[in-house]
């Protein structure tokens, strides 16, 4: 799924800057990591893209379709969102919450795939001996599986990550970089913000970095993730250095800087 934005900017009420027009593509078929710091502009980049903001300047598409004009049966099939604001989901069971993600492919020969999806999604992030318990009663970063499950579920060509790792221990970032880099195996085009930034640097072939509302840097990530674009985002003395062998996993450590 090819995602372009066309000088796509956002002004809030009171004239406040969300996000300065920018324009870039992204590659079909590849992971990016969307990189920032706190308020710079990452989640209003990604909900335009979604459609869940409505630019003031320019336009999204997705593929051939322009988000804003596009219905949301067709929008939610083209793309599969987890935000940081998870929905309110008391007294339904986890099974009840991924197949939520099915709604788009009622009354198409992709319904009959719905149980398939379901049970691969929820045992794709360990929850499929899970599927009868209440939502309300599992931890904050079970709910999270939950909701990537949903998010897999719906078997959408983009999927738009916002901070899925938020909630999530050690062992759960783990089993979120293996579902992401088997999404991507799939063929699936992802976009992915975190503040991990070391972890990024590991499963993602591509970065847009930005800082203070403006895009500062799109490309490559091992050109992404260094030394001086990372202290330009993140206004701070940061040090890059990347570990391991050409031809083989690379990553980034980062570091402050005194």
């Amino acid at each position: 799924m090819k995602v372009e934005l066309h000088a796509c900017g956002l002004k809030s009420k009171g004239d406040r800057v969300r996000l300065n027009p920018t324009s870039l593509t992204l590659a079909s078929g590849q992971i990016t990591a969307v990189i920032g710091p706190n308020g710079a502009g990452k989640s209003t980049l990604m909900g335009l893209i979604s459609g869940a903001f409505k630019p003031t300047h320019g336009y999204a598409s997705l593929g051939d379709h322009i988000v804003t004009e596009t219905r949301s049966q067709k929008l939610a099939q083209l793309r599969a969102v987890l935000s940081q604001d998870l929905a309110q989901t008391y007294g339904f069971s986890v099974y009840d919450v991924v197949s939520w993600a099915r709604t788009p492919w009622r009354g198409t020969e992709h319904q009959s795939k719905d149980a398939q999806a379901i049970e691969r999604a929820l045992s794709s992030v360990g929850m499929q001996n899970s599927a009868e318990r209440p939502i309300h009663q599992l931890s904050g970063g079970e709910r999270q599986r939950v909701h990537l499950a949903r998010v897999i579920a719906q078997d959408s060509p983009l999927l738009i990550l916002d901070e899925p790792d938020s909630d999530l221990d050690l062992v759960g970032r783990n089993l979120l970089d293996s579902v992401v880099t088997g999404l991507f195996g799939s063929g699936k085009t992802i976009l992915i913000s975190s503040h991990d930034v070391n972890r990024m640097s590991r499963i993602a072939h591509q970065a847009v970095v930005v800082s203070q509302q403006k895009l500062i840097f799109h490309g490559p990530i091992q050109q992404a993730v260094t030394s001086e674009v990372i202290s330009e985002a993140f206004q701070s003395k940061i040090r890059v250095q990347w570990v391991g062998q050409p031809g083989a996993v690379q990553e980034a450590k980062v570091t402050m800087m005194e």
